[in-house]
C-alpha cells in the first residue's frame, strides 16, 4: 500500500479512484473466500464482509459522480470569464 508521502500531488479524483479499486479488490477476495470455505458460519462472515465492501464501493462511486459534476460546473463557470 502506498503512503500519503509517496503520492503528495494526487488529485481528489485519483484518491477516490484508488480507494474504489481497493474496495473492489477486497470485495472480490471476500467473495472468493466465501466460495471456498465449507464452514457455513465462516462463509457468512466472508459474505458480510464482501457486502460491506460493496456498500463502500457504491458510496465512493456516488462521491466520484458528484466530484465529476462539480468539476464540469466549475469548468463551465471558468469558461464564462
Amino acid at each position: 500500500m502506498e503512503s500519503r508521502q509517496s503520492q503528495p500531488n494526487r488529485s481528489l479524483s485519483e484518491v477516490i479512484r484508488h480507494l474504489m479499486d481497493e474496495e473492489k479488490v477486497a470485495m472480490e477476495l471476500f467473495r472468493e473466500k466465501a466460495d471456498r470455505v465449507e464452514d457455513p458460519s465462516l462463509r457468512s462472515v466472508f459474505i458480510q464482509l464482501a457486502e460491506i465492501r460493496a456498500r463502500g464501493l457504491s458510496e465512493l462511486e456516488s462521491n466520484a459522480d458528484e466530484l465529476r459534476s462539480l468539476a464540469e460546473i466549475t469548468a463551465q463557470i471558468n469558461a464564462m470569464f
